[in-house]
């Protein structure tokens, strides 16, 4: 399930069956547009050169099927963290590979 904001574009994804109260938790999340899309996009612009807000803001991209966007984002997040040394790059990385693995996204 999608919620589309506003201006048409998906916000945020609920897959698979979650628990009522979990169900609500999350709607109220949307609704108060908190860690969706928008959000997420916001905080990026306040802080370019953010290497955990980019990641973030790339796997929401994932979850919403917006994958030129995202291939955008990871190459900017590589060109801050050229080395991928910091540690959201090493956690992300490490998070593909374990998803590759087991099918979660693609690799």
């Amino acid at each position: 399930m999608f919620f589309v904001g506003l201006d048409g574009r998906a916000e945020d994804p609920i897959g698979g069956y979650v628990q009522p109260a979990a169900f609500l938790g999350d709607l109220r999340r949307i609704h108060s547009g908190s860690a969706t899309r928008s959000d997420l996009e916001r905080k990026l612009a306040a802080a370019p050169d953010d290497v955990l807000a980019r990641l973030v803001l790339t796997d929401e991209l994932l979850e919403l099927g917006d994958d030129p966007a995202r291939g955008t984002r990871l190459a900017a997040a590589r060109r801050i963290d050229v080395h991928g040394s910091s540690v959201p790059w090493r956690r992300h990385e490490r998070q593909r590979v374990q998803n590759g693995l087991f099918g979660k996204y693609p690799g």
